[in-house]
Parts: C-alpha cells; sequence; structure tokens
C-alpha cells in the first residue's frame, strides 16, 4: 500500500520541484479545487510563479493573457525552431501573458508552451534536438527577437520564452528556469 501511494505522489512531487527551482519558493501545485481531484497544469504553475515573482518588485499592475490555439502553437514552433521541432500527437499546453506595469508605459512578457508526449523516450529525442547548446535560444522568423530556454519534466517539454528577455525582471525568472 504504501509504494502505491508513493508512485501516486510522485509526479505531483516533481511538479513542486519544478516550482522550487523556478522561483525559489514553495508554490502548491494544485488549484484551490484540489480537493475535488483538479490538478493544476503545468503552464498555469509557472504564469502564478512568474506572477508572484513580479510581485516580489511590482507594486501595482494588469495581467493579460492571450489566448490562441494549439495547432497554431504547433504552426509557430515549427516555423520558429527552423527544424528542431516538428508537429506531432503531442499535447500542446500554453499560456502568453504580458504584465503592464502601472508606472510604466512598457510591459514585460513571457510566453510559455508545454509539449506533453505519450512517454518520456520521445520527449527525451525532441529534447535533445531544442537543448543541443548551452546557450539561450532564439526564435527564428519573428517580428521580435525572442529569447527561448527549454527543459524537460518527464513526458513533458517546457519552453518559457519572451519578448523582453533584456529587461531585468524577466530575466532573473528565466534565468531561474530548470537551473
Amino acid at each position: 500500500m504504501r509504494t502505491l501511494q508513493l508512485n501516486v505522489m510522485k509526479p505531483h512531487l516533481n511538479r513542486l520541484l519544478l516550482i522550487l527551482n523556478l522561483v525559489q519558493f514553495a508554490a502548491l501545485a494544485f488549484t484551490p479545487g484540489a480537493a475535488a481531484g483538479a490538478e493544476q497544469k503545468t503552464a498555469e504553475i509557472i504564469k502564478e510563479a512568474f506572477v508572484q515573482h513580479i510581485k516580489t518588485s511590482v507594486h501595482s499592475f494588469e495581467v493579460c493573457e492571450v489566448i490562441d490555439r494549439d495547432e497554431n502553437k504547433k504552426q509557430f514552433l515549427s516555423k520558429s525552431l527552423q527544424g528542431k521541432y516538428q508537429p506531432g500527437s503531442e499535447k500542446v499546453e500554453y499560456k502568453e501573458i504580458f504584465i503592464k506595469q502601472a508606472s510604466d508605459t512598457g510591459h514585460l512578457h513571457l510566453g510559455i508552451i508545454v509539449l506533453d508526449y505519450s512517454n518520456k523516450e520521445t520527449a527525451s529525442a525532441i529534447y535533445q534536438k531544442l537543448s543541443a547548446s548551452d546557450q539561450p535560444g532564439y526564435f527564428a522568423n519573428t517580428k521580435i527577437l525572442t529569447q527561448y530556454k527549454t527543459i524537460q519534466q518527464n513526458d513533458e517539454i517546457i519552453i518559457i520564452y519572451s519578448e523582453t528577455f533584456i529587461k531585468d525582471l524577466v530575466k532573473r525568472f528565466i534565468d531561474k528556469f530548470g537551473g
């Protein structure tokens, strides 16, 4: 019975470790509705960690989330990663967040794409292509220079990217991501 409980908890612990690594503080990997068994998705966890990170330095801001279709994100990745990614049957989860500071005319941007594969081996093969360099990558064929960083979490590949990666708050968050 104990072994079964540990195996059931392992995916949740992995997600919690991801959050700890992202912003170096404990965060729950469940929504307030977790008592009903509703697990929070990876992209939402990262979004919440980013907003918490912003709260440490900015007192007044608005959060805007852009909605798009999954097929559009697969096409975007295929075009922007120039052959490192070929769309397949993986599930795509994503968030595109813009934060507007009340005292600033600019904004902060963070994009999150989670590619969920059917097994860890497939995810590992794709991840190897995406992370062939120790340096951060930059999307090709975009109007704005956009830096991205990837990590693998079991059968998921998580890509975070930003058009405002040069801004200190975003840079610090991305630097903590996966490392």
